[in-house]
């Protein structure tokens, strides 16, 4: 992939064409935008390479992941900013691909991430207390 893209995971059509819109605002240029819905059992690297054809291929579920494909530390600094806080989609988890988490499977990744926002959510809270 050349371009700036995202793989989102758990939106429906119209909210990732939203979040695809918001952050093409946001850069000022185009960006692809690969659905990793109902793939669940296929490695990231796979859907990324368009292993099964993910066109039209979005469903609504709880978990909602946002990754960053070729988008440097700046740029994802850049986006996360601009995103509008009052949009009508759920701000999903962001992260990036890295050389681990192209190997895994799409499930292992969302509990990977899951993991990490409750380890970060029970941090921030035992913080306060």
């Amino acid at each position: 992939m050349g371009q700036l893209g995202i793989m989102i995971y758990g939106y429906n059509e119209n909210d990732a064409n939203e979040i695809k819109k918001s952050i093409e605002k946001v850069m000022g240029d185009s960006i692809e935008l690969i659905s990793g819905s109902k793939q669940e059992s296929v490695k990231v690297k796979d859907i990324l390479d368009g292993y099964i054809c993910n066109e039209n291929m979005f469903e609504d579920k709880d978990d909602k992941i946002l990754m960053f494909l070729g988008f440097n530390d700046q740029q994802i600094g850049t986006v996360l900013n601009g995103l509008p806080k009052d949009a009508s989609f759920i701000r999903p988890i962001f992260c990036g691909l890295t050389e681990n988490n192209v190997n895994w499977p799409l499930s292992e990744l969302i509990k990977d991430l899951l993991a990490e926002q409750e380890y970060w959510s029970k941090k921030a809270k035992d913080k306060q207390d």
